[in-house]
């Protein structure tokens, strides 16, 4: 629990996830290749752009939490951050550089998981994935609230729906 609790602090957001790999619709590979060729992919670089974005999609982006809503300087050095994070109530938007692998900045460092980790609903929980952009929930669980529902962030910002230990994995190797 340690490692996913990390986690969550190194996004500064209560963070999960949740796959979506399995496809039950039946569709061919070719029809889910032409979806995905047309799919809007997000590509924000700067957190201003990510507000503007959301507003203009309807999501409500406001933070009555603790802190600042944007997190871009690192709270240890005060320098730029590698990684930028969007606070909003109910979920946030890590936004990276867009190089391949910037998500592994989400993750402080690879620590062997254990049993417990791995069966948690923090392990399990929703995350997008997107080129240069992670939005995540943030409840107790790291679900999405009902007014923010996952399938509407992947519809009008594209990515891909993983958990966050989909994510160890990518970045850290399956054990």
């Amino acid at each position: 629990m340690k490692v996913l609790a990390a986690l969550v602090l190194a996004a500064a957001l209560p963070l999960a996830a949740c796959s979506g790999d399995s496809d039950d619709s039946g569709a061919s590979a070719e029809e889910t290749a032409a979806e995905t060729s047309t799919q809007v992919l997000a590509d924000w670089e700067e957190p201003q752009d990510v507000l503007d974005a959301l507003n203009d999609a309807g999501y409500v982006c406001e933070w009555t939490g603790f802190g600042d809503q944007i997190l871009d300087e690192s709270p240890v050095t005060g320098e730029p951050a590698e990684v930028i994070i969007i606070r909003c109530d109910g979920y946030g938007v890590a936004l990276g550089s867009g190089e391949e692998g910037w998500y592994s900045q989400l993750l402080p460092e690879c620590q062997p998981l254990t049993e417990q980790d791995r069966s948690s609903p923090l392990a399990t929980a929703p995350i997008i994935l997107g080129t240069n952009f992670a939005i995540l929930g943030s409840d107790e669980e790291g679900g999405f609230p009902e007014r923010t529902p996952i399938e509407g962030f992947v519809d009008a910002f594209g990515g891909e729906t993983i958990t966050f230990l989909d994510l160890y994995d990518r970045v850290c190797g399956s054990e």
